[in-house]
């Protein structure tokens, strides 16, 4: 049931370094199927070779042109609280997963664009519930 939405997918930067690339991957290719355009914080985006500010205004500009965000919150990050509150002020929706055994921040969970929270043990968890979350969409 793919459908002309762009979603952004977004996640610490640190988390590369925690194995968490093969996780993102998986998470792109499965919400193709379901949107039309996708673009995530990998790879996308870390390796920007833009000036901050550059960066800043630039994410700023795929936020805006987004119908949804799709956030990795189980491991808190500036950057991304910066780009959950780009989202409140653009009014773009947002669906957050938490990994369990993980304390999302609370300030992460309290957007009031957040539509739902997703807890997940793994991808074969997770994606079956992101596909609920799609079609209620």
């Amino acid at each position: 049931m793919k459908n002309h939405l762009k979603v952004y997918i977004m996640g610490p930067k640190q988390l590369a370094s925690k194995g968490a690339i093969p996780f993102y991957e998986n998470i792109v290719a499965f919400t193709k199927n379901y949107f039309g355009k996708v673009v995530c914080t990998y790879p996308d985006f870390w390796d920007s070779k833009r000036s901050p500010r550059s960066h800043y205004n630039f994410m700023k500009s795929v936020i805006k042109s987004c119908d949804y965000l799709i956030a990795e919150v189980s491991t808190p990050a500036t950057g991304l609280g910066i780009e959950l509150e780009m989202a409140v002020t653009y009014k773009i929706p947002v669906i957050a997963l938490v990994r369990e055994g993980q304390k999302a921040s609370h300030l992460a969970l309290g957007v009031p664009v957040l539509r739902r929270i997703i807890t997940y043990k793994d991808q074969k968890d997770l994606n079956p519930k992101l596909a609920r979350a799609f079609a209620a969409l």
